[in-house]
């Protein structure tokens, strides 16, 4: 699990896990390594490692050419992390309806 950050969610599991699986399920269905997705989107193998371990968190960069190299978009795959998210941590679907990490 990353080290926390000032980033993190106040309760549950955060979502970096959960868009790591989303983008390594993705990256095995389409049959592919993680050097063969880093050439595709020319990010760096060991990068693509760590993100979908979750020892870091991605930008909205690398993201972006992450779905470009498994053939998608960056909201499919933040949709399908989000709901897996929800179903591990009903915390946050009562914070979307609070409208505050506050609880």
């Amino acid at each position: 699990m990353p080290p926390s950050t000032r980033f993190d969610l106040p309760h549950g599991p955060q979502i970096p896990p959960f868009l790591g699986d989303v983008i390594r399920a993705r990256r095995e269905a389409l049959g592919l390594t993680q050097e063969a997705l880093a050439e595709r989107c020319d990010l760096d193998r060991m990068q693509i490692g760590r993100i979908e371990r979750a020892v870091i968190n991605t930008t909205a960069k690398a993201l972006a050419r992450l779905a470009v190299g498994l053939q998608t978009y960056p909201d499919i795959l933040m949709r399908e992390a989000r709901t897996a998210l929800v179903d591990a941590n009903p915390w946050y679907a009562d914070a979307v309806d609070r409208g505050s990490i506050r609880d």
